[in-house]
């Protein structure tokens, strides 16, 4: 199984794909790092073995990416799987600024007033708005959407509850208005 990917396509094809995917976008190197802010995320997009500490970021061409290669290391093949799937969703539902909130840890600070963060209740994750702070008690009231379908929608009357620092599981980019009382955003459930 060895230069294979974990669904039995050459790991050649896997490489070309991302290539091919990249320039048809038109994405240099240095977009795709701002992408792959989160630390995790990064980590792994750097593990594909791609030159990222080139310092002349302006002159970066997509076709770079294809000639970098990826290591040989053992278990590469299922992490890189993961970019791509990772990757495509933040390069088709978001700007190069913004980056998804693909493994959200707890926020060691406060969340701020009128932000949007996820929430986890009851082992699932969920879109919220933060309504205030408590800091005597340590908790924030945030008012949560309910999952409709793929999309988000806020409930009436507003599911509002007061949840613990550790059930805060980080920022998240404003949902999109996509109809009558839908949202769709970048969390995925």
């Amino acid at each position: 199984m060895e230069g294979r990917t974990d669904r039995g396509r050459p790991r050649e094809t896997w490489d070309k794909a991302i290539a091919k995917y990249l320039q048809r976008r038109q994405v240099t190197v240095k977009q795709a790092k701002e992408m792959a802010q989160d630390r995790k995320l990064w980590k792994k997009f750097t593990n594909t073995g791609i030159d990222i500490d080139n310092n002349d970021d302006e002159t970066d061409d997509p076709k770079e990416i294809h000639e970098a290669g990826r290591t040989d290391e053992e278990g590469e093949e299922e992490r890189v799987e993961a970019v791509i799937v990772q990757n495509e969703s933040a390069i088709a539902q978001s700007d190069p600024e913004e980056m998804p909130q693909n493994e959200p840890e707890p926020s060691p600070e406060k969340p701020a007033e009128e932000k949007f963060v996820i929430v986890q209740y009851s082992g699932k994750l969920y879109p919220g708005l933060v309504m205030s702070n408590d800091e005597k008690h340590e908790e924030t009231e945030i008012s949560a959407m309910k999952k409709r379908g793929k999309f988000w929608t806020w409930p009436n009357p507003p599911d509002v509850v007061w949840y613990r620092k550790n059930q805060i599981k980080g920022p998240l980019n404003p949902p999109q208005k996509i109809g009558d009382n839908l949202y769709q955003t970048n969390l995925k459930s």
